[in-house]
C-alpha cells in the first residue's frame, strides 16, 4: 500500500460515528450479488454485510464484478473480486484490499451471458478499506454526520433521550428547537406546558422558511396562519436518516431560504440489518411523580426489511411504531392585556426619562397545572425494485397523534376594567397606577390536539450508478396533513362579590417568579377554590387546520464524457395544494343552576397539595374533563349567528409550477454550478366579511368573498466546490422566495363601526409581496486520521419585503383612507438580515494521550446577528430578528469501551426574541404597550441529558438514560429583555427512562 495517498482518499462511509465501540466480526449471512460495475458492487456488498467501506471513486471505471452467492463478508470478497490482480489483507482493525499496479486477467462472461469482457486497464495505487460491522444502534459523541461541509445527517433513532423528530435535530448546527410558537399553534403556551420540542428555526429564521420533505415530497403545513412545519407528532423510529441541507441548488425548492429538511423512511436497500428489528422503550416523568400522577410513558417500534429476486433486485420493508407519554407540568403566567405602566402620561405612555421595561406593572397572576398523555401511532411501508438499469418505489407512511391536555387556574386577576385600578396625580401631567380591585378566579380548559399525516408517492428513474450519458426521475405524491382542537372545553367559576380580594394585586419578585403580597383573609379564600360560584358555564370551541397536496416532479440529467461540461440537469415541479381552517365557539349557559359552586358542580375529582411547591405553595382542586364533556353532550348550545358560524374562516387554493436548469462545469477538485429557477404561483381565497349587521356597506359584500394573489420569481445560483483528499470547501450565492401565508393574503375579515361613526375594514391584503432573499455561505471540512473530523461556516442572509411572524393577527397592520372607508390590513415590512458563523467538531481524545483511549468530544456551536427594520412606527426603526438566539452551544463527552459506552450532553442556548410589543391597549385603557421595550424574549435555556449503553451482543443494544439532568426550565420568556415584572414559566423536571434495539 502506497502510505502517501492516504490524504488523497474520498471515501463513501455508512454509519460511521466517532467513539463507537470496537467493532467485532459479522455473522454469517447469505449474500447474493449480481454481476455490476465493481464500485456498485462493492456498495451493495455494505448493505447486506453491514460493513463499511472506504475507496476511490472513479478508481476503477471499467471492472465489472464477478456474481456472488456466499456466506459471510471473507467468502463474498474472494468470489467478486476473482480473475484480478486485487489482494486482501486482514488487519486488526479490519479487511484491507489493495490492487496490485499489474492489469487484470479478463473477467469470465457470467451465466446467461454472451458477451465477451474487455481487458480490465492498470489499476492505478489504491485501497480499499473494509471495517467492522456495527450493532443496531450506534453509539457517537456527536449529534450529526456531516457529509460535506453544507449538509448535516443525523439518525433520529440513535438518539434516546429525544422524544420526536423536533428534538432530534437540537444539536445540530444552526438549529433552534421551540416548543411553541406563534404561526396558528393551536394551544399556545399551554402547548409548551407538554415540556417538549414541536417546531424549528435554522439559522436565525422560522420555519415558514425551511422547506421540509419526507422521501423528497413536501411536508403539508396544516397549522392555519403560518407555513411552518409541525415536527413534534412524528416519532423518531418511524426515520433512518435526518438530512439538513443548508444550502440548497437550483433543483431545490426555491423557498428553503434556511435550509432544506429531508427525513428518510426506512428502505430495505438501505437497511444494515435485514430481517426483524424490535425497539421497546419507557420512561417516567419526574414532575408527574412529585404530583402524584401517572407517570409512565412507553414507546415500541416494530421493522421489517427484506431484500428478495434472483439477484436481490426487490426490497421490501414495513414497520409500525406506538407511544404514549404522560406529562404534568407547573405554569405561571399572565392574562394578556392586564400589564400597566407605573407611571403613565395623560396618552398611556411611559415619561420621558424612564425606562419602559423597568415602568411595567403586573396586575393580574396565573398559577397553573398542567398535565395529560399523547398517544402516536404510525405505519410505513416501501416497495422497491432496483434493477441494472432501472428503480421503481412506491412509499406510504400514515402517522396519527392524539393529545389530550387539561389545564388548571387559580388566577389574581386585577386589571381587567377602569374601575379595578387608582390613578394618582404625580403633577407635570404624570400619573401613578395602583391596582386596587382584584378577584380570584378558577378556571378549568382542555387543550386537546388530533394530528394525522398520510403521504403516498410513487417514483421511477434510472439506476443509480448507471454508466450511461442521461439518467431521470420522476415522481408523483399525495400529502394530507390535519391538525385539530376537537372539543376544546373551558368553564370558570368566580363572583364579583364571592371571590372579591380585600385589596388589589401587588407581586414583588422571588428568584424570577411573581410572588402575590396577600394578608390573612384573602390568602384564606384563594386557598378554597372549592366555595367559588360558576361565572362561564361552559364554552366549546371547534378547530381544525388542513392542507392536501397533490405534487410531481421529474428531472434529466445529461453526463457528456469529455469536455469542461461534466453534467447539465434540468426539471420541472407541479403542485396543487388546498389549505384550510375553520374554527367555531359554542357557549352553553344553563349547565348548573345559578350560584353553584366548584364543590357542588360534581366535577371535582381530586386535587394537588401545591402549585409549585415552595413557590406557590396553594392547593388546587382538579375537575374531570370527562364529567364537564358529559354535561356538554346533553345540554343545548346557545344559538349561533351566521358570523359565529362562519368569520373564523380560511380556505386557499395554490397552483404553483417550477421549472430549473444547473449545471456542473469541471472535472478535477474545483467544480462550478450555476443554476437558475422559475417559480409561479397562483393563490385564490375564500373568506367571510362579518360585521355591519349583515348589510353590504361602500361596496363591500356582507358573507362569503374571493381573494386572488399571484407571485413570480426567477432565482439564479452560483456554487463553487473545491475537494482536495481530507479538505472540502464551498462557496455558495443563492436567492430565494418566501410566499405570505394565506391567512395574510385572505384572512378572516370584519366590518365595524368606529365611535366616531366611520366604518372600519379589516381585512387581508392579496396585494403582499413574496419575501426574496440573497443567500451567501461559506463552508468547509477538513476529515482527519483517526476519526478527527471539523467542519466550519460563515454565512449571510438579506431580505426584502420581510414579514414577522404575527400569529393570527395581521403583521404591520396599516390603515388607510378610501372612499371615505378605512381600511387596516397587513403591508410588507422593510429589510432583514442575518450573519452567523457554525462551527462542530469531533475529536477522539485517544489521540491526544494514551489514558484518554475510548473517549470523544463532539461539539457544535453557532453564533447569530439578525436584525430587521419592519418599517412599523410603533417599534424601533431596526429590531431583533425572531428566533435569533446570539448563540447555541451543543457540548457531548462520549466513552465507549467494550460492550459498554456513555454519553453526556448539554446544549446551551441564548435569549432571542419571540414576538414584537405590539399590544395596544391595556384592558383598563389606562396603559398603551406598544414598543420594542415590550417584546417578549424567551430567556437563555440549559439541557443537559445523561445516558450509558450495552450491547448485547451483535445485533442489539440497550440503554438508559436521563432527560434534563438538571430540572432546567422547559420554557420561560418576559416582557422586555431584562425585566421579570412580567414572566412566564414552566417547568418540566426530568425523566427517567430506558430504551432496548435488537435486530434479528
Amino acid at each position: 500500500m502506497d502510505m502517501r495517498a492516504w490524504p488523497w482518499w474520498t471515501g463513501v462511509v455508512l454509519a460511521a460515528q466517532a467513539g463507537s465501540a470496537m467493532a467485532s466480526p459479522a455473522p454469517v449471512r447469505e449474500i447474493v450479488i449480481s454481476p455490476r460495475p465493481l464500485e456498485a458492487a462493492l456498495m451493495e456488498l455494505t448493505r447486506q454485510s453491514g460493513s463499511n467501506i472506504l475507496f476511490l471513486p472513479g478508481s476503477m471505471a471499467g471492472l465489472t464484478s464477478r456474481p456472488v452467492r456466499a456466506r459471510g463478508l471473507d467468502q463474498a470478497l474472494k468470489q467478486m473480486l476473482a480473475g484480478t490482480s486485487i489482494r486482501v489483507l486482514h488487519q486488526a482493525h479490519g479487511v484491507v484490499i489493495a490492487p496490485g499496479r499489474l492489469a487484470a486477467k479478463p473477467a469470465a462472461p457470467h451465466a446467461g451471458s454472451l458477451r465477451p469482457q474487455p481487458a480490465r486497464p492498470a489499476l492505478p495505487p489504491m485501497v480499499i478499506v473494509v471495517s467492522g460491522r456495527e450493532t443496531a444502534t450506534s453509539f457517537g459523541a456527536e449529534p450529526f454526520h456531516n457529509a460535506s461541509p453544507d449538509v448535516a445527517v443525523l439518525s433520529p433513532a440513535e438518539r434516546p433521550t429525544a422524544r420526536n423528530l423536533a428534538e432530534a435535530f437540537a444539536r445540530s448546527p444552526g438549529v433552534l428547537v421551540l416548543a411553541t410558537n406563534l404561526q396558528g399553534d393551536l394551544g399556545g403556551i399551554d402547548r409548551a406546558g407538554r415540556a417538549e420540542g414541536q417546531f424549528l428555526a435554522i439559522r436565525g429564521l422560522s420555519g415558514a422558511f425551511a422547506a421540509v420533505r419526507v422521501d423528497g415530497v413536501d411536508l403539508p403545513q396544516s397549522l392555519p396562519f403560518g407555513r411552518d412545519a409541525e415536527l413534534g407528532m412524528l416519532s423518531t423510529l418511524v426515520f433512518d436518516k435526518a438530512r439538513i441541507t443548508l444550502t440548497p441548488g437550483a433543483q431545490e425548492a426555491g423557498d428553503a431560504t434556511s435550509a432544506l429538511v429531508d427525513l428518510a423512511t426506512p428502505s430495505a436497500f438501505a437497511d444494515r440489518h435485514p430481517g426483524l428489528r424490535i425497539t421497546l422503550g419507557g420512561d417516567l416523568d419526574g414532575q408527574a411523580m412529585a404530583y402524584r400522577q401517572p407517570a409512565a410513558s412507553w414507546q415500541a417500534g416494530l421493522r421489517y426489511t427484506h431484500r428478495f429476486g434472483e439477484a436481490q433486485q426487490w426490497g421490501l420493508a414495513l414497520g409500525v411504531t406506538a407511544s404514549r407519554r404522560i406529562f404534568a407540568t407547573s405554569e405561571q403566567t399572565y392574562q394578556q392585556g392586564t400589564v400597566e405602566l407605573k407611571q403613565v402620561t395623560a396618552a398611556g405612555t411611559t415619561p420621558v426619562g424612564i425606562d419602559p421595561a423597568a415602568n411595567l406593572l403586573l396586575t393580574g397572576l396565573n398559577l397553573e397545572f398542567t398535565r395529560g398523555s399523547t398517544f402516536s401511532l404510525a405505519g410505513h411501508g416501501a416497495l422497491e425494485w432496483h434493477g441494472d438499469r432501472l428503480q421503481a418505489a412506491l412509499r406510504v407512511l400514515h402517522a396519527v397523534s392524539r393529545t389530550r391536555q387539561d389545564i388548571y387556574q387559580l388566577g389574581l386577576q386585577g386589571g381587567n376594567s377602569a374601575e379595578d385600578e387608582t390613578l394618582t396625580n404625580l403633577g407635570g401631567g404624570i400619573s401613578q397606577i395602583a391596582s386596587t380591585t382584584a378577584r380570584a378566579h378558577y378556571w378549568y380548559e382542555t387543550n386537546p390536539e388530533n394530528s394525522r399525516l398520510t403521504m403516498v408517492q410513487a417514483r421511477i428513474g434510472s439506476a443509480e450508478g448507471l454508466k450511461a450519458p442521461f439518467d431521470w426521475q420522476a415522481r408523483l405524491g399525495f400529502t394530507q396533513g390535519v391538525t385539530a382542537r376537537p372539543d376544546h372545553i373551558e368553564t370558570s367559576f368566580w363572583g364579583e362579590n364571592a371571590t372579591l380580594l380585600s385589596q388589589g394585586t401587588a407581586f414583588t419578585d422571588g428568584g424570577g417568579y411573581p410572588q402575590p403580597s396577600l394578608n390573612a383573609a384573602d390568602k384564606a379564600l384563594i386557598g378554597n377554590a372549592l366555595s367559588y360560584p360558576v361565572h362561564l358555564q361552559a364554552e366549546r370551541r371547534d378547530e381544525e387546520g388542513r392542507d392536501r397536496h397533490w405534487s410531481f416532479d421529474g428531472r434529466l440529467g445529461w453526463k457528456p464524457e469529455q469536455g469542461l461540461l461534466s453534467r447539465l440537469e434540468t426539471g420541472l415541479r407541479l403542485d396543487l395544494a388546498r389549505r384550510s381552517w375553520r374554527q367555531i365557539d359554542v357557549t352553553y349557559s344553563n349547565l348548573f343552576p345559578g350560584g353553584t359552586t366548584l364543590a357542588q358542580s360534581g366535577l371535582v375529582d381530586g386535587s394537588i397539595a401545591a402549585i409549585l411547591p415552595g413557590v406557590y405553595d396553594f392547593g388546587l382542586p382538579l375537575v374531570s374533563g370527562t364529567r364537564l364533556a358529559a354535561l356538554i353532550a346533553r345540554a343545548t348550545p346557545d344559538a349561533l349567528t351566521l358570523d359565529a358560524a362562519n368569520a373564523q374562516t380560511l380556505d386557499g387554493r395554490e397552483t404553483k409550477a417550477s421549472a430549473f436548469l444547473r449545471a456542473v462545469l469541471g472535472r478535477g477538485a474545483f467544480t462550478l454550478q450555476p443554476g437558475l429557477r422559475l417559480e409561479s404561483s397562483v393563490m385564490n381565497t375564500t373568506f367571510w366579511l362579518a360585521g355591519n349587521q349583515g348589510t353590504p356597506t361602500g361596496g363591500i359584500a356582507y358573507g362569503w368573498n374571493h381573494g386572488h394573489a399571484r407571485f413570480l420569481a426567477l432565482l439564479p445560483s452560483l456554487y463553487l466546490d473545491w475537494r482536495d483528499g481530507p479538505w472540502q470547501a464551498r462557496a455558495g450565492l443563492w436567492t430565494s422566495t418566501t410566499r405570505p401565508a394565506v391567512s395574510q393574503l385572505s384572512g378572516a375579515a370584519s366590518l365595524t363601526t368606529q365611535a366616531d361613526g366611520s366604518l372600519l375594514l379589516t381585512q387581508g391584503n392579496p396585494d403582499l409581496k413574496a419575501m426574496h432573499a440573497t443567500n451567501l455561505d461559506l463552508s468547509g471540512a477538513w476529515h482527519g486520521a483517526g476519526g478527527v473530523r471539523m467542519h466550519g461556516a460563515l454565512f449571510a442572509k438579506w431580505l426584502t419585503h420581510y414579514i414577522y411572524d404575527a400569529g393570527s393577527d395581521y403583521a404591520n397592520a396599516a390603515t388607510l383612507s378610501e372612499n371615505g372607508l378605512l381600511i387596516s390590513q397587513p403591508v410588507n415590512g422593510g429589510t432583514a438580515r442575518v450573519l452567523g458563523a457554525e462551527l462542530s467538531a469531533s475529536l477522539p481524545l485517544g489521540l491526544v494521550g494514551q489514558g484518554l483511549q475510548g473517549w470523544t468530544l463532539g461539539t457544535t456551536a453557532t453564533a447569530l446577528d439578525g436584525r430587521v427594520r419592519l418599517n412599523n412606527p410603533l417599534l424601533d426603526p431596526v429590531e431583533h430578528l425572531q428566533d435569533a438566539p446570539p448563540y447555541n452551544i451543543s457540548v457531548e463527552l462520549g466513552w465507549a469501551r467494550g460492550a459498554w459506552s456513555a454519553r453526556i450532553a448539554g446544549r446551551w442556548t441564548g435569549a432571542f426574541l419571540q414576538q414584537y410589543g405590539v399590544f395596544g391597549t391595556s384592558l383598563s385603557g389606562h396603559s398603551r404597550l406598544d414598543g420594542s421595550a415590550f417584546d417578549i424574549w424567551v430567556r437563555p435555556s440549559r439541557q443537559i441529558d445523561i445516558d450509558i449503553g450495552h450491547k448485547l451482543g451483535e445485533r442489539g443494544e440497550i440503554r438508559l438514560f436521563i432527560r434534563n439532568l438538571l430540572a432546567d426550565f422547559a420554557w420561560r420568556s418576559t416582557m422586555g429583555r431584562a425585566s421579570y415584572a412580567v414572566p412566564q414559566t414552566i417547568s418540566g423536571g426530568r425523566q427517567f427512562g430506558v430504551r432496548a434495539d435488537y435486530a434479528f
